[in-house]
């Protein structure tokens, strides 16, 4: 294997592998509905939606978990475990706008949350081999 493709690899996992695939299946149920929803409107067009405007949201799709994931742990940092009880209406309406904002923006979003996966499992893969070669694991 050569050093680029090991590399890549060790990049994709560490960052787009960086959650769970029940977390990334959840999110990508909610990110295709949105993104079915957005192209409704062009089944009833006569002529097709621009082919530009049909990548742009299978790749917003495909990303937007990683979005969703940098939006939650910033509220995780801020709320902490904390509850609060609010109105259900009102809650579900607040939750449609920060699933539609975090897809919106995942473009701009997602890359951060790569990024920060990719950093955090670079140090825990360190600290693990750390712990191995130290004999610290598994006692």
């Amino acid at each position: 294997m050569s050093v680029f493709k090991k590399i890549t690899m060790d990049i994709l996992k560490k960052s787009f592998g960086g959650i769970t695939q029940s977390y990334y299946l959840k999110q990508l149920i909610y990110s295709s509905v949105i993104a079915l929803l957005a192209l409704s409107p062009g089944w009833h067009l006569e002529k097709m939606l621009p082919w530009s405007y049909v990548i742009f949201l299978i790749l917003t799709t495909l990303i937007y978990p990683y979005s969703r994931f940098v939006y939650e742990t910033v509220m995780k940092f801020f709320i902490g475990n904390n509850q609060f009880q609010v109105n259900i209406i009102l809650f579900i309406i607040f939750k449609a706008f920060t699933i539609i904002f975090c897809f919106v923006n995942a473009i701009f979003i997602a890359p951060i949350g790569l990024a920060g996966l990719y950093i955090y499992n670079g140090r825990v893969e360190k600290k693990n081999s750390k712990n191995i070669n130290s004999g610290l694991v598994g006692h």
